[in-house]
């Protein structure tokens, strides 16, 4: 069994994206697509934006648009509390 690893912010999903799963789907037997969130992210943009690039909207939009992908797993991660890079990661 092949399986294939996707992360990604999706802040928004784009087709770009759509097009990259579909892609690494086809080539491996599970794919696991990390959704990464970052509350510091998120506070960065408007008010507005940040509503919209809620964790729980991003996780939707991969939920629906690859509900009929049996290979796609999606799972979120907090990248909340990491340092960013050079310190963290």
């Amino acid at each position: 069994m092949t399986t294939g690893l996707l992360l990604g912010k999706f802040a928004p999903l784009t087709t770009g994206h759509e097009y990259a799963v579909r892609q690494a789907a086809s080539q491996v037997d599970a794919l696991y697509v990390v959704l990464c969130y970052d509350q510091k992210f998120n506070d960065m943009q408007s008010e507005r934006m940040s509503l919209v690039l809620s964790e729980r909207n991003r996780y939707l939009w991969l939920r629906e648009t690859f509900k009929d992908n049996k290979k796609v797993h999606i799972i979120v991660v907090d990248e909340s509390k990491i340092d960013p890079y050079p310190e963290g990661g």
